[in-house]
């Protein structure tokens, strides 16, 4: 599914592109080969052959279809049903979905090609609803392997294209309305390799599309130019959308890579596009993925909302060459607060039903995890800087303390966990980098180590001393970012 309103939709199986409006029904049939006409009956000839691939832009007030298919750009109208080819590609077959930039009649995009010679980078552009292209600019030779995405920005009335893939190919790059350059963000590295943007007003935010490193949500701050990484994601994401309710979707990919933690495509969902909770997942289909395709969910164009959108995928068990339209039912729980999250798991964790019984304790590691949890609602500066003395004091003998205290592995990692969240949430409340420090040295003295990576937000296979293992790392690792720090515990 290409394109999908409450009055059409517009899909493609093979090299059949199928267009439902009010009017009816209509089919085209693209150019083919004999060859590619007998290969495409088969969904396992058309998975390795790459034969269904390609991108549809519909002009509806036009009756006119822009067609991107096999290296050529088609104009297709509606009346005859005929395809005009109207620019030859150079470097690549089709982009990825949702990879053109659209602003009343302008079209933009870049070439998505593999580019081993690193040869410039072609980027095209109509003015006139595709039917006809010009070629403005192109990359420099070696500046990058080709253009993941073009999106419009109507905050700034500019368009951005983003880059990839090895580090120093990585780029944000910014144009005018006339096509002129107005500035190169990033600095090459994976952190700006990201195949989809969205804008607000404060800020631009992308999640990484990098196998190599672990992917982040991330944030461009338009006014102080600082970036800011956020949730970690179990996989690289290809694909992002923004419902017509403010929802936003974005899906991981299951490709081969460091990064990649399963066997999963993973959909997420936000409000506020800094936390994501993942609403659906399905698993690679197993066969070879360099032949039959990486495990990908993509998301239809259009007006949709999150009563009624459409997904579609390819090598993944039951989305496979389909399309299926699909509802959220628990829009409000999106935004829950990550802190809630974690004092409930760390309570279920702990044995804990009521940590108010022993709030007046004195900040000890005797009861520091039940108070450190009641503390994570409001937090205290005195609790915070007794704890923070006592790790710079006695360092070296956090291990044998928290051995001694919880001999069960489980306890010891909670109430460690427990006392790193308090931290983490003064530091953030507070500023105060020395609070961080704090919480990164505990972890590392107390041994506790982040498992694996998956989504930290709602994991239901996982427990709960799991999950918030996994978001207390988030967090700290966030709060790193935001002061400046580069090291890791």
């Amino acid at each position: 599914m290409h394109y999908a309103t409450a009055e059409e939709r517009v899909s493609t199986r093979g090299r059949r592109i199928t267009w439902r409006r009010r009017d009816g029904t209509h089919h085209f049939d693209a150019p083919s080969t004999p060859i590619e006409r007998v290969a495409g009956r088969s969904r396992l000839a058309r998975r390795a052959a790459r034969l269904d691939k390609c991108n549809v832009v519909p002009y509806s007030n036009e009756d006119r279809l822009v067609v991107i298919r096999r290296g050529v750009v088609y104009d297709l109208e509606l009346a005859t049903g005929r395809w005009r080819p109207t620019l030859r590609l150079s470097q690549c077959r089709n982009l990825l979905h949702g990879s053109i930039a659209r602003h009343r009649s302008t079209l933009i995009f870049g070439e998505y090609g593999s580019n081993p010679q690193r040869r410039p980078v072609p980027i095209h552009a109509s003015h006139d609803g595709g039917r006809t292209w010009h070629t403005p600019m192109r990359l420099d030779p070696g500046q990058a392997r080709h253009i993941h995405h073009a999106a419009f920005d109507p905050f700034t009335c500019t368009y951005w294209l983003t880059t990839g893939d090895l580090d120093g190919e990585c780029w944000l790059i910014q144009l005018s309305e006339s096509l002129e350059l107005v500035a190169i963000h990033g600095d090459g590295s994976q952190l700006y390799r990201t195949c989809h943007l969205w804008f607000t007003e404060d800020a631009v935010f992308w999640i990484m599309d990098s196998p190599l490193q672990l992917s982040y949500v991330v944030r461009l701050d338009r006014a102080r130019s600082q970036l800011a990484r956020l949730q970690p994601m179990p996989g690289p994401v290809w694909y992002g959308t923004t419902l017509s309710d403010g929802v936003a979707l974005a899906a991981t990919a299951y490709e081969p890579g460091p990064s990649v933690s399963d066997r999963y495509a993973h959909l997420f969902a936000s409000r506020d596009l800094e936390r994501w909770t993942e609403v659906a997942r399905f698993s690679h289909d197993g066969l070879p993925r360099r032949i039959f395709k990486f495990g990908v969910i993509s998301f239809a164009e259009g007006s949709c909302s999150s009563e009624g959108f459409w997904v579609s995928g390819e090598a993944l068990c039951g989305l496979d060459g389909v399309s299926w339209r699909c509802r959220l039912d628990d829009v409000q729980g999106l935004s829950s607060d990550p802190w809630q999250r974690l004092r409930a798991d760390l309570s279920a964790t702990l044995g804990l039903e009521d940590p108010e019984t022993l709030k007046d304790q004195r900040p000890s590691f005797r009861h520091c995890s039940p108070s450190a949890l009641l503390a994570l609602d409001r937090g205290s500066s005195a609790w915070a800087e007794a704890i923070t003395r006592f790790i710079g004091v006695r360092r070296a003998e956090i291990r044998q303390r928290v051995n001694h205290r919880w001999p069960d592995i489980e306890r010891r990692e909670a109430s460690v966990l427990a006392v790193s969240a308090f931290l983490l949430r003064c530091a953030q409340t507070r500023g105060d980098a020395r609070y961080v420090n704090a919480a990164a040295t505990l972890l590392s003295e107390a041994g506790v180590r982040r498992a694996s990576v998956f989504n930290p937000l709602s994991d239901p296979q996982r427990s709960p001393s799991a999950r918030a293992q996994s978001l207390v790392f988030s967090l700290l690792h966030a709060s790193l970012d935001r002061l400046g720090r580069e090291g890791r515990p």
